[in-house]
């Protein structure tokens, strides 16, 4: 009985893949990238106080879904 369920849940599980494209997700890594350079950089091109707010002000917003 353990193994039919397991065999289940692997067809299953490669039913509900996604179809391999052969296309590399690259504008979210590369997204990610611009992002991380952003937050580095941050602290040595801005006021790091206003950064604080800033973030501050998007936390709030995201609580809010504002």
């Amino acid at each position: 009985m353990a193994t039919e369920t397991h065999a289940v849940r692997r067809e299953t599980a490669a039913s509900t893949a996604a179809p391999a494209t052969g296309k590399p997700a690259t504008p979210g890594l590369l997204a990610l990238a611009v992002l991380l350079a952003v937050l580095i950089a941050a602290p040595y091109v801005l006021y790091p106080v206003f950064v604080m707010k800033v973030l501050c002000f998007a936390l709030f917003a995201c609580a809010f879904n504002l």
